[in-house]
């Protein structure tokens, strides 16, 4: 399994768009084939869809030991994607608000960083749902974040637009009915949204109290985890219209549907009761016995509430601006047009690459593109940019770990070999001279390498200058030819 296999894999787990027993059953098969083999890669990847099959089973105790498998290897491989994978099920599964925050804020971080316009999305989402349980303003602008990047064909776009339909229907109901028009018609919608929707759109409209369709709304299959909130919101508007009969229904399938092994989910069950009697007094005088623990819990909870409220705010900023300072600093080490890094990237890696013990000698080739101003001059600066990624592309398909290639400036690469002979440059160069030649348009360059051993090597200066001299040398002698540095004698 690659990695991108997997991706796909936890999203079809995390959407229940597959058998969660049968996907449980093939990942624990799995596992058991790559501890034989001592795959680590493998044994990694199984330890996340384990853990992500636990989440969707709800099952606490299986999620916590497949979490410090499925964290540990994300860590000790240190593999960008899969750490994204993992804080994203780390986000999932903690029901603590605060350390999920912090596990979405991480991914986000990390998706930003590899353009994963995909997972930003659903991390966007998730984010706003946190938001959004607590009442917080900032959902709206978490769902719309996520709205831009989200693909239309995504399973929880259909949710996304009913989240966002819902805020804006408290907000401003003249743009909720605008933007049901526009974004709540889609085909994919499930009947179940779909009634929901048309629900909230009667109410917006004030013109006509929608009793019809909470009767029929209430016929439709029961809606799952991910759907409970719509009850929670209908609810709402029973209780404000003042439909009795149908504010009992939801008030029955909310305390049936509601997860009762958590806390805070029973304090919100007792509050929806005390909402019934106070708005249909007499109606439920079984409410009054919670009214005092409520209020005592709510007392409680105030203080802690807001601080956890500044510390969201705190860390959304904190993760953000260290996702935009990485992707800014990335900008200024890449090369735009060729992507690959840069004169000021190169500066930096010799000053790392000297400090390493590992480190035998260093070689430093110049290569400069022939005639490239009449490239420019007469086909325009566009075709001279393809020609520049052309020979990037042709540098960078022969260079292994210990080569790495700099765009220094207009039409000049340089390439740094770390442990490389003479011999080793001369071949790479020769292959490169080799590729041009296939190609069918015209392109040739000069030349010139210069190779030290670690402790002959005076200056990085010297050393590019020595480059520069041979390569100057070969454009002397003709063009199209590469040359090593040669010091002359005194």
């Amino acid at each position: 399994m690659e990695i991108k296999e997997l991706h796909v894999c936890i999203k079809r787990i995390i959407d229940v768009s597959l058998d969660i027993e049968k996907e449980k059953q093939k990942a624990s098969s799995d596992l058991k084939t790559a501890l034989e083999h001592e795959d680590v890669i493998q044994q990694a990847y199984a330890y996340q869809r384990l853990f992500a099959c636990s989440i969707i089973k709800k099952d606490t105790v299986d999620a916590r030991y497949y979490k410090a498998y499925a964290t540990q290897y994300a860590i000790h491989l240190d593999e960008p994607a899969l750490l994204l994978i993992n804080h994203q099920l780390c986000g999932l599964f903690y029901l603590d608000e605060e350390e999920a925050l912090e596990y979405d804020c991480k991914a986000l971080m990390i998706a930003k960083k590899l353009q994963d316009v995909e997972s930003e999305a659903r991390i966007l989402y998730d984010i706003a749902t946190i938001f959004d349980k607590r009442k917080d303003c900032k959902a709206k602008d978490f769902y719309e974040r996520s709205m831009q990047l989200m693909d239309k064909n995504e399973r929880i776009y259909p949710l996304l637009m009913a989240h966002l339909f819902t805020l804006y229907t408290k907000s401003d109901p003249l743009f909720a009915i605008q933007f049901y028009d526009e974004h709540c018609s889609f085909p994919q919608f499930s009947s179940f949204i779909h009634a929901y929707l048309d629900i909230l759109y009667l109410y917006a409209c004030r013109n006509k109290l929608p009793f019809m369709q909470l009767e029929s709304f209430l016929k439709k299959p029961m809606c799952d985890a991910s759907t409970y909130w719509m009850l929670e919101e209908l609810y709402q508007v029973a209780l404000q219209i003042k439909d009795q009969k149908h504010a009992k229904q939801i008030l029955m399938l909310l305390c049936e549907n509601g997860e009762h092994d958590q806390i805070q989910q029973l304090l919100k069950i007792q509050d929806y009761v005390i909402s019934y009697s106070e708005t249909f007094p007499c109606a439920y005088d079984q409410s009054m016995l919670y009214q005092d623990y409520v209020h005592l819990s709510r007392k409680l909870m105030i203080k802690k509430d807001a601080q956890i409220s500044h510390r969201y705010e705190e860390k959304l900023q904190y993760y953000e601006l260290l996702a935009q300072n990485q992707i800014l600093k990335q900008q200024a080490s890449y090369d735009e047009v060729t992507k690959l890094r840069n004169r000021q990237r190169f500066q930096i890696d010799i000053e790392e690459m000297m400090q390493l013990e590992s480190i035998q000698s260093i070689g430093i080739a110049m290569c400069d593109i022939d005639n490239f101003k009449e490239y420019n001059d007469t086909y325009g600066h566009l075709f001279g940019d393809q020609i520049i990624r052309k020979m990037a592309d042709i540098l960078q398909s022969f260079a292994d770990d210990n080569i790495t290639i700099y765009r220094f400036g207009g039409d000049e690469f340089l390439c740094m070999f770390v442990n490389k002979s003479k011999d080793d440059i001369s071949c790479y160069l020769t292959e490169i001279f080799i590729a041009l030649e296939k190609l069918p348009q015209k392109l040739h360059i000069s030349a010139g390498y210069t190779c030290l051993s670690i402790e002959c090597i005076q200056s990085l200066k010297e050393m590019i200058h020595h480059a520069d001299t041979a390569l100057y040398q070969a454009k002397n002698c003709g063009k199209n030819q590469f040359m090593e540095y040669v010091e002359q004698e005194a």
